[in-house]
């Protein structure tokens, strides 16, 4: 018999409500919601945990061991959390992003970081998402919206992609592209290159920075996000903005997390600054096209 630790906190805030709707407004999900995980926790136990009427949610005496048992555990965890902020360790706010955003996140660390700041930030950077319903990151920047019920998400926007070519480089007699290979050839600009250019693909590459240096070195066209392409002066756009490849930025964090002070400074920060430059994300100002 395996408990997941969300469920029993909701269960919690069920009986201690006395009702689905009176949860609700406590927790901030919805009666339904709460209603799953009460459903999900009595399946595993194998019993009702409340008697339901009309006027609310009494508990069966099996209830009632469990809520003991929880409230014990919950105590414990308040204690803990006491401890460790006597510590006067600073939190740790973990932001997930691809390594495009990554790079842009790091660039403008500024804006998320201040010195009087009493936080640290993590970058967790990589193709493969990081799993926010288990705590291995705070937030993450995501180009789909989430479909779990435990995380929020907000949407700050789209990302534009295109091809670009060296700034100074000559034109090629027949059309040149660079590649990539490895866990990089899941990525959807690399299935979009192989559907369009695979017989002009002349080099590859396994991380996505070896493919712009190599874009900027005049070897070949590399698809790129704009908001990198268009912000290196050694690269020029040499195609329109491919639709097919134009996705959302979301930004991901769990329900129970994003309360937190430091999560929310965090998270209000990362959003004032993908939005004071989603002009650059979705290139909407026009660029010039050169035919590498």
């Amino acid at each position: 018999m395996k408990f997941e630790w969300d469920d029993i906190k909701l269960f919690v805030a069920v009986a201690e409500a006395g009702g689905l709707t009176a949860a609700a407004t406590k927790t901030g999900m919805s009666a339904a919601t709460l209603g799953r995980h009460i459903s999900a926790l009595e399946n595993i136990v194998g019993n009702s945990l409340f008697h339901r009427s009309p006027r609310g949610y009494q508990l069966t005496p099996l209830g009632e061991d469990l809520l003991a048992h929880a409230q014990n555990v919950s105590n414990s965890m308040s204690a803990l959390q006491r401890w460790s902020e006597q510590l006067k360790v600073k939190p740790i706010v973990r932001i997930s992003a691809g390594p495009w955003t990554s790079l842009f996140l790091a660039q403008h660390m500024a804006d998320l970081w201040k010195e009087d700041t009493d936080l640290t930030i993590q970058l967790v950077s990589g193709l493969e998402r990081v799993d926010i319903g288990h705590r291995h990151a705070e937030m993450g920047v995501r180009n789909v919206r989430p479909h779990e019920q435990w995380l929020a998400g907000r949407k700050l926007g789209a990302v534009a992609y295109a091809l670009y070519a060296c700034a100074d480089g000559s034109e090629h007699n027949e059309p040149r592209y660079i590649g990539v290979t490895d866990t990089m050839s899941s990525a959807r600009s690399a299935q979009w290159l192989e559907q369009n250019h695979s017989d002009n693909v002349v080099l590859r590459a396994s991380d996505s920075m070896s493919v712009r240096e190599m874009a900027a070195a005049g070897i070949g066209q590399a698809v790129l996000p704009c908001f990198i392409g268009d912000q290196d002066p050694r690269l020029k756009r040499s195609s329109e903005l491919i639709d097919a490849l134009r996705t959302e930025h979301w930004l991901v964090m769990h329900h129970d997390e994003r309360h937190r002070p430091a999560i929310r400074k965090v998270a209000d920060r990362l959003v004032n600054l993908l939005q004071h430059h989603q002009a650059l994300f979705e290139a909407t100002k026009k660029a010039d096209i050169k035919p590498a």
